[in-house]
């Protein structure tokens, strides 16, 4: 699914966030000379930085798209995230058939009907060491990246803002836009927003997030 947000010139209304002819040229002219975006000063102190990376054109709220990697969870971190008990019996019975957990050594007799030798040679699970490879691979592509990751805080953070009037007409005097992208293809996870437009686009989003935040940075690079 894509949507858009347009960064628009001129007039007033509708919602949407527009800005003067002067302003633009003014942003136009400065990328033109200095191959970069005029992004405006921040009105607060206290900033969180938005990444636009230039080539790919995704947004990345709090680090840069390649400089955060995911943690890696405890055992412990992930059941009790994913909502899995780890009191009863039967609670370790599911762990162990989904994830092959060794059950403690006090549920004696489900250790007894898993294990058909001498279930005392079977040490039971350490829920303090970081799960394994592949638990870790499926929490990235399906949680981490659609809830935690730079891309997704972005996406999330300027959905909820009035960054400029929704519009599907190319010709409405847009300067740039945002699209906005969950699981742009089939079988596709990805969650992400780009900024469309260039450094002229950088510099209107910066004036406008000042307009209705004043701590978010843009950084274009």
């Amino acid at each position: 699914m894509k949507r858009r947000q347009f960064l628009t010139l001129g007039g007033a209304g509708g919602g949407a966030c527009f800005f003067g002819e002067r302003l633009f040229s003014r942003f136009r002219d400065y990328a033109g000379n200095h191959g970069k975006p005029l992004l405006e000063d921040l009105p607060k102190t206290k900033r969180t930085q938005l990444f636009v990376d230039k080539s790919s054109q995704v947004l990345c709220l709090g680090s840069r798209q390649w400089d955060c990697e995911p943690e890696r969870l405890t055992w412990n971190e992930f059941l009790s995230n994913q909502g899995y008990g780890t009191r009863t019996e039967d609670d370790w019975l599911t762990l162990y058939e989904e994830f092959n957990l060794v059950p403690p050594r006090k549920f004696k007799r489900l250790r007894k009907s898993l294990f058909y030798c001498d279930e005392r040679e079977f040490n039971p699970a350490d829920l303090r060491e970081e799960v394994s490879d592949s638990v870790h691979e499926n929490y990235v592509e399906f949680q981490w990246a659609r809830s935690f990751s730079p891309e997704a805080s972005a996406y999330y953070f300027l959905e909820k803002l009035e960054i400029g009037r929704l519009s599907a007409d190319p010709r409405a005097g847009s300067v740039g836009r945002l699209a906005f992208f969950d699981g742009p293809y089939p079988g596709s996870n990805a969650l992400y927003a780009e900024l469309e437009g260039g450094e002229v686009a950088a510099s209107c989003l910066q004036r406008r997030l000042n307009e209705l935040v004043g701590d978010v940075e843009v950084v274009y690079d």
